[in-house]
């Protein structure tokens, strides 16, 4: 039979605490379930995690590093910056959807530790995105008048509100496509 290394381990017990807390939320689920669904003794588990506050840290990192990849190869692609542009503004709430979006309340009362970490995660990407906005400001894209620090706090706290909706996901996507549409309307040369 082959051994299974911790590596392995580690990303059995990631996807079930990834389901589990699909299932049940952040705080309704505890290790001794993850324990048993992940097929190791409770003791293995902590070394394996280390803690429940480390593991769910890990897993929310692992979906902010997904949606800062996906961005940053949306910046760097071939594509004209002003296509860019459009694609960023429309893709970026969506990538902070589904299982981020869904715990981002409860994570902020239940871990706060964890959300300020991932916050400074987070900063890494509102610097990419206020990089690739100054270079449409200085190629032409954006109007001489537009702000950049204004603009980016407006697509933050529009994506912010939008994160910690009760919105439907459908509706979500919806609501933050449009917001972001009718802020590039005010915001790109014609």
């Amino acid at each position: 039979m082959k051994k299974i290394d911790n590596k392995e381990y580690e990303k059995i017990v990631h996807d079930n605490a990834k389901d589990l807390i699909m299932k049940n939320g952040i705080k309704g689920w505890n290790m001794d379930e993850l324990a048993s669904l992940s097929g190791v003794a409770k003791k293995t588990l902590y070394g394996i995690i280390g803690s429940k506050e480390k593991l769910i840290l890990e897993l929310f990192e692992k979906e902010t590093e997904k949606s800062h990849n996906a961005m940053v190869a949306l910046v760097s692609g071939t594509e004209s910056s002003r296509i860019k542009l459009e694609k960023l503004m429309f893709e970026m709430p969506i990538r902070l959807g589904g299982f981020t979006r869904k715990f981002a309340r409860e994570m902020r009362t239940e871990f706060p530790l964890v959300q300020k970490k991932l916050k400074a995660k987070h900063e890494v990407q509102l610097k990419l995105v206020a990089d690739f906005l100054k270079s449409c400001k200085s190629e032409g894209i954006l109007k001489k008048e537009i702000d950049i620090e204004v603009l980016l706090y407006l697509f933050k706290t529009i994506i912010e509100s939008m994160v910690l909706s009760d919105y439907s996901e459908e509706k979500y996507a919806l609501y933050s496509r449009k917001s972001m549409e009718y802020i590039l309307r005010g915001v790109i040369k014609k």
